[in-house]
């Protein structure tokens, strides 16, 4: 599903529905889409033309939340893709990500809180060796695909909004990669849907089991 039709799909169900309070100290566990070029024109690597949106990936996220002060909250994920990863258009290596942040919360009120932090991508592809061929002309010229594993790191700035209703937290957060960098910068998205595992309450002090 494309990210943008999963906002336009998702948000207004989630905006109708029925939520609870902000809980605390807590564990969740979800599903992501993760979009990891936008608001710069890029390649779509299916179609070989310029787009807004590149190929999505589908990450599983756990996330936690602690109290820090009355009024802030600290919430460490991390989000991997290796259960589903992607691959490179001519099929010759898989791309997996990892992105772990350490954000601190603030609740605007029992169904939404703003989030805002710092965190590390790790991008790996790793390649699967073997040939493929490459049109030349009349002919085709064989070329050699790679067959190592390769990983590349950079920080991002994140801010976010989520949602929380029942047991299941909603958000939505952009990162900034390179941030201080005009030339290097990039921007990602990703939208999570994370279910409650256990927790307590920050109104009432009760636990979920």
């Amino acid at each position: 599903m494309k990210p943008i039709a999963f906002f336009v799909f998702f948000f207004p169900v989630v905006a109708g529905a029925v939520t609870t309070s902000f809980t605390y100290p807590s564990l969740y566990l979800g599903f992501g889409v993760y979009n990891p070029a936008l608001m710069k024109e890029t390649m779509d690597e299916d179609k070989g033309e310029p787009a807004l949106f590149t190929r999505s990936h589908y990450p599983i996220q756990v996330r936690t939340f602690f109290q820090m002060t009355e009024m802030f909250y600290i919430s460490p994920y991390v989000s991997f893709t290796h259960l589903y990863p992607q691959e490179t258009p001519d099929k010759g290596a898989e791309i997996n990500y990892t992105l772990v942040g350490l954000p601190i919360v603030y609740p605007i009120n029992d169904r939404f809180h703003f989030d805002f932090g710092l965190g590390l991508q790790a991008k790996n592809v790793e390649g699967r060796g073997g040939t493929y061929e490459l049109p030349n002309g009349n002919t085709k010229s064989t070329s050699a695909r790679p067959g190592r594993s390769m990983t590349s790191y950079n920080f991002y700035l994140q801010q976010g909004l989520a949602l929380n209703f029942g047991n299941l937290n909603a958000a939505v957060d952009l990162y900034v990669h390179q941030p201080f960098s005009e030339d290097r910068r990039t921007f990602s998205l990703l939208f999570t849907m994370t279910y409650l595992l256990f927790g307590g309450n920050s109104t009432s002090g009760e636990v979920s089991e």
